[in-house]
């Protein structure tokens, strides 16, 4: 629902929402890769239930406009990213998954990375072989102009790699 809070008027948008197949058929797959304002942990007894809330987060997307435009951000202001993995396969000495991810912003009109961040999540990763990634960085660097976000996942046991991507602008 949205509220205009000048003119009082409500409006309604409907959104269908792909759910990925969580059967472990043992292909890497992952949910979408959210941009959000926000991303805080929720009290126990709140877990899944309520506004933005998945799981023991809640997750306050940006909404990109309905003409096809990304999504639109101020210069220095924070983005999240959020985005849940699954499928990950088990090392059979361990028994555990184990990932590395890496984080890339590169500017569209240069092709040139102006983000890039290489972390190892296997301690972070669920015996179950799923893996809630949150990534918080500042824009304080960007110029204005239209950016590219790509989340590459390499799953280390299974040799596989997913890489979702986004788009934002800075105005």
């Amino acid at each position: 629902m949205v509220k205009d809070v000048n003119g009082g008027k409500l409006g309604t948008l409907y959104q269908s929402v792909n759910v990925p197949d969580f059967n472990n058929d043992g292909n890497l797959s992952s949910s979408t890769l959210v941009l959000a304002d926000l991303i805080q942990p929720v009290p126990a007894r709140d877990t899944g239930s309520g506004a933005f809330v998945i799981g023991p987060d809640r997750v306050r997307p940006r909404v990109p406009p309905a003409n096809g435009n990304p999504v639109s951000l101020r210069p220095g202001e924070k983005i999240n990213l959020w985005m849940q993995v699954y499928n990950l396969a088990l090392d059979e000495k361990t028994g555990k998954p184990s990932a590395v991810v890496e984080y890339r912003v590169v500017n569209a009109a240069t092709n040139q990375s102006v983000y890039d961040e290489t972390e190892n999540a296997g301690t972070a990763v669920g015996n179950s072989g799923g893996l809630t990634l949150k990534k918080e960085f500042s824009t304080n660097a960007l110029q204005p102009g239209i950016y590219h976000v790509t989340v590459t996942i390499h799953d280390v046991v299974s040799k596989q790699t997913m890489a979702p991507s986004a788009k934002f602008s800075i105005k």
